[in-house]
């Protein structure tokens, strides 16, 4: 495409725009002029162009529009030829909480609506184990920390406790407070050098006190309670 022409009327406040743009010694023109000079409205037009709609004159709507914009060879100017980029203070005005650098605006709301809807779903989840559980705590940082031993990681952690949820066939512990199962106090002492060692000498105790009353009798389960015993 060499040149661009321009046959516009009525078309969100431009009245009437007959002009050509030159592209025979570059690929790119700048168009330049000081606010108020209908430039947006020549974007509005692009865009309509795009999305394949009509434009109009949103304030005289009774107006008959014309948008004609074409090659040197009469072609209709193509829906894939054109790329409108809206102002980045335009669309940051919209909200939302991601995707701010997506260039189509269509694909970018689209997105944004999946993100609200699992951000949504995310959130019921959350509160949902944190009834059952009857805890404080920040559930999320609980069941990221508790399957990847870090935090931030949620969906990574769901993933991996799918499989496990699935094969599960009740839900034993689901009357136990996980507050009481996972008090603070507990778990620092279970990480205290004594305990370690009391723990150690309890199991040798055990261990001890099994071989001394071993029978033939009493061997399986003896021997399933020391194989229990020293892999824990």
């Amino acid at each position: 495409m060499k040149k661009l022409n321009f046959m516009l009327e009525n078309c969100y406040g431009i009245r009437n725009l007959h002009a050509v743009l030159d592209y025979s010694n570059s690929s790119s023109v700048a168009i330049y002029a000081p606010n108020g000079a209908m430039k947006s409205s020549l974007a509005n037009t692009f865009q309509d162009i795009a999305d394949g709609v009509l434009s109009r004159d949103r304030i005289f709507q009774n107006r008959i529009t014309r948008r004609e914009i074409r090659d040197e060879m009469g072609v209709d100017l193509g829906v894939d030829s054109i790329l409108v980029l809206r102002p980045y203070e335009e669309v940051a005005e919209q909200g939302g909480e991601t995707a701010a650098l997506l260039v189509n605006l269509s694909l970018r709301q689209q997105y944004e609506a999946l993100y609200a809807e699992v951000n949504a779903a995310r959130i019921d989840f959350l509160n949902a184990v944190k009834v059952q559980a009857k805890t404080k705590r920040d559930v999320e940082r609980e069941i990221s920390f508790t399957f990847t031993a870090s935090e931030g990681q949620l969906d990574i952690a769901l993933i991996r406790m799918k499989p496990v949820l699935e094969s599960q066939q009740d839900m034993s512990f689901s009357s136990i407070d996980y507050d009481v199962v996972a008090d603070e106090k507990v778990l620092a002492f279970l990480e205290t050098e004594d305990f370690r060692v009391a723990i150690d000498d309890y199991v040798k105790n055990i261990m001890n006190c099994f071989r001394s009353q071993n029978t033939s009798r009493k061997e399986p389960l003896i021997t399933t309670m020391l194989t229990m015993l020293q892999s824990s």
